[in-house]
């Protein structure tokens, strides 16, 4: 996933953190926000939560699971781009 190509970063007024819009593919101009990241112990794997802010697909819910891959694919390209400015 590709930032402005496949999703965007929408920050939130008054707030800290951001909705993130999809841009592209099945779910297009969806809406979520990220909540909790949480890494288990071992540091093997990362558990995250999201909310679905909007939606056009009426029924959408959390819990679909081709809805999460593409936020777990939008959550690793936000994480490598923001260890990538870091290093950079």
């Amino acid at each position: 996933m590709i930032e402005n190509v496949d999703y965007e970063l929408i920050p939130v007024e008054d707030k800290d953190n951001w909705h993130v819009r999809v841009k592209t593919g099945e779910y297009i101009e969806t809406v979520f926000q990220f909540g909790a990241l949480k890494v288990e112990e071992g540091g093997e794997y990362m558990n995250f939560s999201y909310d679905l802010v909007y939606s056009p697909i009426e029924g959408l819910k959390e819990d679909d699971l081709d809805l999460q891959q593409v936020v777990k694919e939008i959550l690793i390209s936000v994480l490598e781009s923001a260890v990538g400015q870091q290093q950079g």
